[in-house]
């Protein structure tokens, strides 16, 4: 029997600024250097998820996956990674990797730091498993710091990192005011108080062209979002609940959001749902001033048809449709 052909698997997660982190590359160096003590043949290039992780079942790793079609063709005889933690963070998917792996046949795994496990006898697939148990652990523990350092940000009124909202600018992890955007979120407000429609506002935005700070168009949901978000007037937010002030400067006054949230919520605002006769309605609007299309019957020679149309006694509505 010649040398074992070897697999490398390499894997990190998207690592924040400033935390060291051992790059998919130098995972590989180390398992190379393994398979070349042992005199193993590296088979192809190896497998990499760079910035994939492994705690969350839901989350792709398709390095991974061609892994599990590479062993199910038999092209590897053992898999060599730095940590077990690298292969899975999961116990169901654990479970799942055992049963392909004895399947064809194989029963060694090799990590540069923690030695061999072979899962083909109950000590060794034991500790495998437990490997992997701690890895899980890992995981739930830095969860629960996660859940906890948002919440004392969220006290003490600070920003919690993410995607910048729009009309600020995130400075040494504080908010501040960006005038260009800032200017342009109290002029939708006043329009919407005014009674423009959001409709208008996207086409305008859209048109300049104001991309959002995904660098995306706009639709009418986001920018209403935005404007009645408690986060623009300088109150922070904590699991969709005001908990209270927030260091950074508000952008459009208690008044002014107080009013914007009246009006945007008030029930005569709700959009009806569509129909079984008028299957349209809630869905159309009115090309030229944003507002919902109104199903209105009519009757010609005789004949009931169905219509839609912006009508002018409605408040808000042009009446050219």
């Amino acid at each position: 029997m010649g040398p074992l052909r070897a697999a490398i698997y390499s894997r990190i997660s998207k690592a924040k600024s400033g935390k060291k982190s051992q790059s998919v590359e130098d995972q590989e160096l180390d398992c190379r250097d393994l398979c070349e003590l042992n005199g193993w043949t590296v088979v192809g290039e190896p497998f990499r998820d760079n910035g994939k992780t492994a705690a969350d079942p839901n989350k792709a790793r398709p390095a991974y996956d061609e892994m599990m079609k590479a062993l199910a063709k038999g092209d590897f005889d053992v898999v060599v990674v730095t940590m077990t933690d690298r292969l899975h963070r999961q116990p169901d998917e654990i479970g799942q990797f055992v049963n392909a792996y004895l399947a064809t046949g194989l029963s060694k795994i090799a990590t540069v730091r923690e030695g061999d496990y072979d899962i083909g006898n109950p000590n060794g697939l034991k500790a495998f498993r437990d490997a992997g148990s701690s890895a899980e652990r890992e995981i739930g523990i830095l969860k629960i710091r996660v859940i906890r350092k948002k919440r004392s940000l969220a006290e003490t009124g600070e920003y919690g990192g993410g995607r910048r909202p729009f009309g600020y600018r995130v400075v040494e992890k504080h908010l501040v005011i960006d005038d260009f955007e800032a200017v342009l979120v109290k002029d939708a407000a006043e329009r919407v108080l005014q009674g423009e429609s959001f409709q208008s506002i996207k086409r305008d935005w859209n048109a300049r062209p104001i991309p959002t700070t995904r660098g995306k168009s706009w639709s009418t949901t986001v920018i209403r979002g935005m404007l009645i978000s408690p986060l623009m007037t300088g109150l922070r937010q904590y699991q969709g609940e005001v908990i209270g002030e927030a260091n950074w400067p508000a952008i459009i006054d208690r008044d002014t959001h107080e009013r914007l949230v009246a009006k945007l919520t008030a029930p005569e605002r709700r959009t009806p749902a569509p129909s079984r006769t008028y299957v349209l309605r809630g869905i159309l609007v009115c090309h030229e001033c944003g507002h919902p299309l109104i199903a209105t019957p009519r009757t010609r020679n005789g004949v009931s048809a169905r219509n839609y149309s912006c009508r002018k006694d409605v408040h808000g509505c042009c009446g050219s449709v």
